[in-house]
């Protein structure tokens, strides 16, 4: 599964990174905004695939996250899954948390982080992310067996259902 990882503290990137190679998964590294659209789009770049699921820090240079996910979602129609990572305040997070399917806090807690990517992992087929129906906010696809999936927050908690 490839994961796309936007932070510009190389620290919190390089540990996160690590963390999720040990779970298996295929992590690119990017420094900010920019870069990440780049990856999301690659238009002209040979052997760049695309990622199943990118996690970004809010605020980075040259293009924060928040920009960077709205101009993915609106202007590439991506429906990659995008999660938030960030030291911003909780209360502030509210009003920008519209482009980003989880916002998680830093430092950031692995379970919390990892919780989250098995949420959005296929329930029927484990192999895949989840795409986001951006026109229906929080209906997910499974690109590989097909079935339809809605988020729900129940009880403070991120929950997948089957959509029929």
């Amino acid at each position: 599964m490839r994961i796309l990882l936007a932070d510009n503290d190389v620290v919190t990137r390089e540990e996160i990174s690590k963390m999720l190679k040990s779970f298996g998964y295929d992590v690119t590294m990017v420094d900010d905004g920019i870069e990440l659209l780049e990856h999301i789009n690659p238009v002209g770049v040979e052997n760049l695939e695309k990622p199943e699921l990118v996690i970004t820090e809010i605020l980075m240079p040259n293009l924060d996250g928040y920009s960077a996910a709205k101009i993915a979602r609106t202007q590439f129609e991506s429906d990659v899954p995008i999660v938030a990572i960030t030291h911003i305040p909780q209360n502030d997070v509210v009003e920008i948390s519209e482009p980003f399917v989880s916002v998680i806090r830093k430092p950031v807690n692995e379970h919390e982080l990892l919780k989250v990517i098995l949420t959005l992992t296929c329930p029927n087929c484990f192999s895949t992310i989840l795409a986001l129906d951006h026109k229906q906010h929080q209906h997910f696809d499974c690109k590989r067996c097909r079935k339809r999936y809605l988020l729900q927050q129940q009880n403070g908690e991120l929950v997948v259902t089957e959509k029929s």
